[in-house]
């Protein structure tokens, strides 16, 4: 997904962009200190979602998620916004079924385009702590493909930082902390605040760099990326990653000029189902 909107929107994002120094962190440093044990990722980010326990979605749950991006710490763009609304929802001991209706705005090529459809969604578990989403998606590319931040969250916590199999990897600087999170105007109403301008929920920030050694940049360097993530308990299930942004360095096409990029998922609103 991250790819999908760098490569739409970069060529027009670089005609905005600026040399400023990099704010949050310089993606060049090597200094990146020893690896991490994948069970402490799993830890930290157990510890900022809560009971990761599908019964907990309901039907006529809501989320809406804002994907965004920056270049070279230029102004930020909205790339997508996605609505899903879960219609129906069984789950047995094999697999979760899911069937979702998905409204989505896309902001990219400087148009704003509209779309609605319905997903049905099988998510099949296994013994492996991992799951393998199947649907009817007729496109990667279809906007309305549901973004679904809780497989995402499985896959961080599950799925990063093994040194090992075909595409190694190792996680560095892990870092956690509980903060006071601004719930989304839209949602105020759900946390049963008075004043939506001043209405906060506890949260864990979550961040750590991982290093993907089999994809190289031009310069022979492995991959870097930068996560953040923001999570809370205290929010319907589909919506607890309330923020997920990375920050990689790319290499411009025809051209020895890296630059960086970030992309985030945030929630900017939601509703618990029944």
């Amino acid at each position: 997904m991250i790819k999908k909107f760098l490569a739409l929107t970069l060529c027009a994002g670089l005609l905005l962009t600026t040399t400023a120094c990099l704010k949050k962190q310089n993606l060049d440093d090597d200094d990146l200190g020893a690896p991490i044990a994948p069970m402490e990722l799993t830890k930290a980010l157990g510890s900022g979602y809560g009971s990761y326990d599908y019964n907990e979605i309901k039907a006529n749950e809501f989320t809406s998620i804002m994907v965004s991006q920056r270049i070279q710490d230029s102004v930020t763009q909205n790339l997508q916004q996605q609505g899903i609304t879960v219609k129906q929802v069984a789950n047995t001991v094999d697999k979760l079924s899911l069937d979702l209706i998905v409204q989505a705005e896309d902001y990219t090529g400087g148009q704003t385009t509209q779309a609605s459809k319905e997903w049905p969604i099988d998510i099949e578990k296994s013994a492996a702590n991992t799951t393998q989403a199947k649907s009817i998606r007729s496109s990667a590319d279809d906007p309305t493909s549901p973004i679904l931040m809780f497989l995402t969250f499985q896959q961080l916590a599950f799925g990063f930082c093994y040194d090992s199999g075909e595409n190694p990897e190792t996680c560095h600087k892990l870092t956690a902390q509980d903060i006071q999170y601004q719930v989304p105007y839209a949602a105020a109403n759900e946390q049963h605040c008075v004043d939506p301008t001043n209405c906060t929920i506890p949260a864990k920030k979550i961040e750590f760099d991982r290093i993907q050694k089999t994809q190289l940049d031009k310069d022979g360097k492995p991959r870097r990326t930068h996560f953040t993530v923001v999570l809370s308990p205290n929010v319907p299930f589909m919506s607890r990653v309330l923020q997920l942004c990375t920050r990689g360095l790319y290499t411009i096409t025809n051209s020895q000029q890296k630059i960086v990029a970030d992309v985030c998922y945030t929630v900017n609103n939601y509703a618990s189902g029944h």
